[in-house]
């Protein structure tokens, strides 16, 4: 039987690009997301302060770079134009009518369980990336690995549905009346779905078919979900841990579609997005970004401050249908089925 130092040397990695990037990717991200998560736990007084921080650092520019994909040139913005143009009317008449039925309260309950779905959706599809890095194994799908995924994440979400919280970043929320036997379902459901995984992946690191990328990536998942929904009792503090994980992973994704897109160098169709998106550029696209995020949002609540009688109430439906509407985009770009999406992330041959 070989030495488990022997197999360690035989470990297919599956790099998305580099071992600097995806040890940014998966390791970086992680720790970042814990870094919060401890510094709100062990000081609550700080919780605005971070949160503030992962909003204008991380969540409005990870919004934001979503266009970088859609309308940063003419080409994409022609495909995309509905999507730019109409989607956003369509989602704040849908929201604005919800809160005229039904009441404010509905939309920090629609956006706690849609942006879970949106967090696992975007893991899932990470982790459909590097399975599809694994050479041979290019169109195999990782079952175990996926119900694992999902299992642990819906354990959460059920935990904090049964938790019964009533406010969520200080607004109303409502809940879904989940039983705790359904949790305990879910959560046993889950539990044998990661030991399974474990066991396959020692079997495997030990027989050097290790696919090691995308096994660590399998796992910050695992320790995200499980600290952000099931060891931090706060709802708050425990959602940072998970939006900080989720905004920044978006953020090197993006950047790494638009760097493999224009790997070539500049191109004439796009001049300014292949510019920016050259990998020595790096610091300038983060920068582009940035400031068309404080230009954005700034101004969004400066004319909100300056027009409307309740500021609060408007902010929340605002930010909300940015991201509803950020929901549906990331929805319908970023399939891996697609060829040109599978290209621009180096994922076909």
């Amino acid at each position: 039987m070989p030495t488990l130092q022997a197999s360690a040397r035989r470990i297919h990695w599956g790099f998305l690009r580099s071992a600097r990037f995806d040890v940014a990717l998966i390791a970086g991200c992680l720790a970042l997301a814990l870094l919060a998560g401890a510094v709100v736990v062990v000081w609550p007084a700080l919780f605005v302060t971070v949160l503030l921080c992962d909003l204008w650092f991380l969540s409005y520019h990870h919004v934001v770079a979503t266009f970088t994909r859609i309308g940063f040139d003419r080409e994409s913005f022609r495909q995309h134009r509905f999507v730019v143009l109409a989607l956003p009317g369509i989602i704040a008449v849908g929201t604005l009518a919800a809160v005229k039925l039904v009441g404010l309260w509905i939309v920090p309950s629609v956006y706690f369980y849609w942006q879970w779905l949106h967090y696992a959706r975007q893991s899932y599809g990470i982790s459909r990336i590097y399975q599809l890095k694994t050479g041979p194994a290019a169109e195999r799908k990782d079952a175990l690995g996926n119900a694992m995924l999902y299992l642990v994440a819906a354990t959460g979400v059920l935990h904090r549905s049964a938790q019964g919280w009533t406010r969520f970043l200080d607004v109303e929320l409502r809940l879904l009346p989940v039983p705790r036997l359904a949790v305990w379902l879910v959560g046993v459901a889950a539990a044998g779905a990661v030991i399974a995984w474990a066991g396959r992946e020692i079997r495997r690191a030990r027989a050097g078919q290790l696919e090691g990328a995308y096994t660590l990536y399998l796992g910050s998942h695992l320790v995200v979900f499980a600290i952000g929904y099931l060891i931090i009792d706060a709802i708050d503090a425990g959602w940072l841990v998970v939006n900080v994980w989720h905004n920044a992973q978006y953020l090197l994704l993006v950047w790494l579609y638009n760097s493999n897109r224009f790997k070539a160098g500049l191109s004439p169709r796009h001049r300014f997005l292949s510019w920016l998106s050259q990998a020595r550029r790096w610091p300038v696209y983060v920068a582009c970004c940035l400031l068309v995020t404080t230009v954005f949002y700034g101004g969004l609540a400066g004319l909100t401050a300056a027009f409307a009688s309740s500021t609060v109430p408007v902010l929340l439906i605002a930010y909300q249908v940015i991201n509803f509407h950020h929901y549906v985009v990331d929805a319908l770009v970023w399939k891996v089925r697609r060829r040109p999406v599978r290209e621009a992330l180096g994922i076909v041959a």
